[in-house]
């Protein structure tokens, strides 16, 4: 039932910010920058749903572990409760706990794990972060992501093609004063606005999804708990070696620190998805 509500809430997300994209190239009042700008965004994001996993994972400077691997065999279990292939396993040197998943499907998913998360989360602790990210993976969230950041990126453009236009201070051709701010000021910050809300909701999905597949919440919990709190002391607040445009991929935003940058979160509060966590069984 969760689920179901998190899912509607996601379909009337993307449709909100389809509706953003719609009002401003009708504001922009011509075919050719809707065009435009739609095409850039698609071919954009079209590279990223293929080959961004190439890229984060060189980033990371992630190794492939082979199915020997105790860890492998531990995530081929898992996948086997989830119902979908078995991803690629990967490793990554950080003393950061987390983790994340990518891939466009689940015949091409990549499940990657920091040092730091596997030496110090127990045996139950790990499953529930395994199934956490399988749930990614089954739930197509890399897909449905990437919709939201297509459309998203278009709006942007929009907004640069109205500001940029050589005819934006022509009287006779210049668009609408109110419109023009709409695109370059309000519309983008709707449409990240909307895209945030879209990620925190996947994240829900994927929270009770895993707590699923894992047969029990209480790993997933431990782990947030734990998490959290690695990120909240003094010691390990330094976020080491983290790209702040991968945090949406984490299982934990370490960004998150203050009640302003919470709004335009990728992740929803810790408490919140425990208490939910704790609802379903």
């Amino acid at each position: 039932m969760q689920n179901i509500k998190q899912s509607f809430k996601t379909v009337i997300l993307l449709t909100l910010i389809s509706s953003v994209f719609l009002i401003s190239g009708y504001f922009l009042g011509g075919q050719s920058g809707l065009f435009i700008s739609l095409i850039i965004s698609l071919a954009f994001n079209f590279g990223s749903y293929f080959f961004s996993h190439k890229v984060i994972l060189s980033m990371h400077r992630a190794k492939e572990l082979n199915k020997s691997h105790k860890l492998y065999v531990l995530v081929n279990n898992i996948s086997q409760n989830a119902q979908i292939p078995t991803p690629k396993v990967y490793l990554y040197e950080n003393t950061e706990l987390n983790a994340f998943a990518t891939g466009r499907d689940p015949k091409n998913g990549v499940v990657a794990l920091s040092t730091g998360l596997v030496n110090r989360l127990d045996q139950e602790e790990l499953k529930g972060v395994i199934a956490h990210e399988l749930a990614h993976i089954k739930n197509r969230d890399v897909l449905i992501a990437t919709i939201s950041a297509t459309i998203a990126t278009a709006i942007s453009y929009l907004g640069n093609f109205i500001f940029f236009s050589p005819n934006q201070n022509d009287e006779e051709g210049g668009t609408n004063p109110i419109y023009t701010i709409f695109l370059i000021f309000v519309a983008p910050i709707i449409a990240s606005l909307i895209q945030f809300s879209i990620s925190r909701s996947r994240e829900y999905i994927a929270d009770s999804t895993g707590a699923k597949i894992a047969q029990s919440p209480n790993g997933l919990i431990s782990a947030l708990e734990k998490i959290s709190q690695s990120y909240s002391s003094k010691a390990n607040n330094t976020n080491n070696n983290i790209n702040k445009s991968m945090s949406h991929m984490y299982i934990f935003n370490p960004f998150n620190n203050s009640n302003l940058t919470k709004i335009f979160s990728t992740h929803p509060p810790v408490e919140e998805r425990i208490k939910k966590l704790k609802k379903y069984y």
